[in-house]
C-alpha cells in the first residue's frame, strides 16, 4: 500500500496571506485577486507534486527537507517536506 501524501497548512498562513492580499489591493484590486489565485493554484500543485519545487537553502536542516514555490514573482510559498 502506498504512503498517502497529507498537507496541513497552517493557520497563520492564511493570515499572512490576508494582510498580503490586502496589501495588493490597495494599489491593485486585480493583482491581489490574481494573488489569491495563485497563492491557491500553488497550495495544490505541491500537494500534488512537492519534488517538484526547489530546495530552500535558507532553511537547510537535517529533519526537513523544505522546498518553496513563487508567486507572482514576488513572494514565496515555503513548504516542508516530513
Amino acid at each position: 500500500m502506498k504512503n498517502k501524501r497529507i498537507t496541513v497548512v497552517q493557520p497563520d498562513v492564511f493570515i499572512e496571506a490576508e494582510k498580503i492580499f490586502d496589501y495588493i489591493k490597495l494599489n491593485s484590486p486585480k493583482n491581489a485577486d490574481k494573488f489569491r489565485k495563485e497563492l491557491l493554484k500553488q497550495i495544490n500543485e505541491v500537494e500534488v507534486y512537492p519534488t517538484a519545487y526547489s530546495p530552500e537553502k535558507l532553511l537547510n536542516q537535517k529533519l526537513f527537507l523544505y522546498r518553496f514555490a513563487v508567486i507572482m514573482k514576488s513572494w514565496k510559498l515555503i513548504f516542508r517536506q516530513i
